[in-house]
Formats: structure tokens, sequence, C-alpha cells
């Protein structure tokens, strides 16, 4: 999940109580967290969101993978000028980048079960800033700007997969993990790849 910060038509959209109801019962969500495979797939998820974010250049606070606040994960940055068509793109982007990287390493994007519903929640807030921003605009489909925020997540993923991987490890190693951890890790893992054996998709 996606925590905007600022943005003209308020994209952060009630995330804290939306995302809580959609989690199910507490005790579900105790189950859960305590799951390690859960939370191995929480941690790859968010460093999908997390490594878009960081290469389109949008300021990252914290990467948290621990539940907080009714989510189980979440990535909050500064939100760019929501009247500029391209950084809508590049939003939808940033949150399409959980829900694409679980397709890649588990061969589905899941819309159902508890983690499927972090997925639906991204398209949400993907849909939403899409329909708000062609409201605003006259001429604007949000369908377009949907599939040019989703080409463009493909597309930086599968250039900085190995980033993701490591910074995926790092999030479940490591609850809480400021911006600037966050572009040192991404960095690192991009020397690494490159004196190293490439991984593709």
């Amino acid at each position: 999940s996606v925590f905007y910060l600022a943005g003209k038509f308020n994209f952060e959209l009630g995330i804290k109580t939306a995302f809580k109801n959609a989690l199910g019962p507490s005790s579900e969500i105790q189950e859960n967290i305590k799951n390690e495979e859960h939370r191995k797939k929480i941690a790859n998820h968010e460093a999908g969101h997390a490594v878009i974010a960081h290469e389109l250049g949008f300021k990252i606070e914290h990467l948290c993978t621990r539940y907080a606040a009714g989510a189980y994960g979440y990535v909050k940055m500064k939100y760019k000028d929501d009247t500029v068509r391209q950084n809508i793109v590049e939003a939808i982007a940033v949150t399409n980048g959980g829900p694409e990287i679980e397709k890649i390493l588990y061969g589905e994007r899941p819309f159902h079960g508890h983690f499927g519903k972090n997925n639906v929640y991204d398209d949400k807030i993907a849909f939403d800033m899409a329909t708000k921003y062609a409201e605003h605009h006259p001429g604007e489909d949000h369908w377009v700007l949907l599939e040019e925020g989703r080409d463009l997540a493909r597309e930086i993923i599968a250039a900085n997969l190995p980033a993701i991987l490591t910074l995926g490890e790092a999030a479940y190693q490591k609850t809480l993990i400021s911006g600037k951890e966050i572009g040192d890790i991404i960095e690192l893992a991009r020397a690494k790849a490159i004196n190293g054996p490439a991984l593709s998709l």
C-alpha cells in the first residue's frame, strides 16, 4: 500500500479506515502477521512500490512492513503535483509496483484471500487517481492513464529486479526502513548486479 502526503485532490483517500475495513477480523490479521510466507510477500510487495517510487524521484519517508494504522505494510512518500499528467502516470506506476512484483515472483496477482486484499486496495488507489484526474481534465481517458502507469511499472521492475529482491529481503529482516536507507540498498544492489550475474524476468 502507498501513503501519499499532500496532493491537490487528496489522494490519501481515507487510507487507514478503508484498508483496515478490507483486511477482515483482527484474528485473521494476527494469524497473517505470524505467517512467515505472508510476511515475505508483504516485504516484496512493499519493495516493489518503493523501488519504483525511488526510480521516479518521489521523496520516500519510509517503508514499513509491520502492521500499523490498519495496514500490513506501506510506503510513505511525498506526492508530486497532481495537476500534471505525467505525475499521475508515475503515481499510478508506484501503486502498481506491489501487485506487479507479486505476479513476477509468485506467478499470480491475487485478488482473493487476505493477501489479495492488498492488491484490491492498490488497484482502488490507482483507479481513483486516474478517475479524479480525468474528471478535471476533459479529453483524458482514465483507462489510458491506468494502462500507461501499469506499463511504466513493468518497465521499471524489469530494469530493477535485483534491487527489488534485495530491498524485499531487507524489509523482511527490518520492519522500518528510512528513505535514505532505501536509496542506499538500491544502489548497493545495482552495483552488485553490474559486477555479478544478471537477473532477468
